[in-house]
């Protein structure tokens, strides 16, 4: 397979989402210094670009089931950051104990289920199951934050918060993503364009990451606790 051939995979939308990310993570360099509630995204950015040049490469040297458990594992570990990063940024800026608690025990649930999944089924590195527990356990978080938004009214303008374009980015990865997954192994022919859809997602995501970087530098005291 040729890189053209890759990046045409799902109607364009990989190849898409590579050089939307590509420029999120010059953008992330050139604010390294000035963000640095961000900088831990310019090492999601290329952990996710890894991932895809992952299974690239296991498309191009043959799907051997030492290159199969190397990309799941992979993969695996991605989901796990992405969970904590995202329930992390929350829990920063949600101003209510309560809804912080609610959000922690939301992410041992997430723990429990996943473990749950992994002793039930140890010989699947990764799975749609994953996928789903990961989307289906944030969706609550990001909407808590959302919540807390109207409920706390921050000090600043809303669009200045880099918060609040990164967690509306996984808000809506997230909130699309549960009826793909449902849906998945009953659209037939049409699964293609049905997963193109979680590239476009990401792309979403990314952008709405791009454009928190044109944000002020966040100021962590004006976030107020109670």
């Amino acid at each position: 397979m040729t890189l053209f051939q890759f990046l045409s995979q799902y109607y364009y939308t990989v190849g898409l989402l590579i050089l939307i990310e590509l420029v999120a993570l010059a953008v992330s360099i050139k604010n390294y210094r000035r963000h640095r509630t961000l900088r831990v995204f310019t090492y999601y950015t290329i952990f996710s670009l890894t991932e895809i040049w992952g299974q690239f490469i296991q498309m191009n040297l043959g799907d051997t089931t030492l290159l199969r458990n190397i990309n799941g594992g992979f993969t695996n570990v991605f989901m796990i950051f992405e969970f904590i990063l995202c329930i992390v940024i929350i829990v920063r800026h949600l101003s209510s104990k309560a809804r912080r608690t609610a959000v922690l025990i939301d992410a041992l649930l997430f723990g429990a289920v996943l473990t749950a999944d992994v002793i039930r089924h140890p010989h699947f590195l990764y799975s749609e199951v994953f996928f789903f527990s990961e989307s289906f356990f944030l969706l609550l978080p990001c909407l808590l934050y959302i919540y807390d938004l109207f409920v706390s009214a921050p000090a600043g303008r809303l669009r200045d918060e880099p918060s609040f374009w990164i967690i509306t980015g996984f808000l809506i990865l997230n909130a699309c993503s549960i009826p793909m997954y449902i849906t998945g192994g009953f659209s037939g022919s049409y699964q293609t364009a049905l997963f193109s859809l979680n590239f476009i997602l990401y792309s979403v995501l990314f952008i709405l990451l791009i454009r928190a970087y044109s944000c002020p530098p966040e100021n962590r005291a004006t976030h107020a606790r109670t």
